[in-house]
């Protein structure tokens, strides 16, 4: 049985991408989200943050401007 921890396809959207390596869980961008697509994903040591629903995105950009981390990026 494949359990489904991590849903690596949830990392984009049509505005921003994910890189997850840079994550350092302070989890800013989830509390600063409008529409409230970001979310934790938390496994023993593993935290990162995935897309809830990627398709509600709607390019605001507020969370690239709240990491300092340079996990979310800009798609041009």
């Amino acid at each position: 049985m494949k359990l489904n921890f991590f849903n690596y396809n949830n990392t984009k959207t049509d505005f921003i991408s994910l890189n997850t390596k840079n994550c350092k869980a302070c989890w800013k961008c989830i509390s600063n989200c409008p529409e409230k697509i970001i979310t934790k994903i938390v496994f023993f040591n593993h935290r990162h943050i995935s897309l809830k629903d990627p398709n509600k995105c709607i390019g605001c950009f507020t969370c690239i401007k709240v990491c300092k981390f340079e996990t979310i990026i800009k798609i041009i």
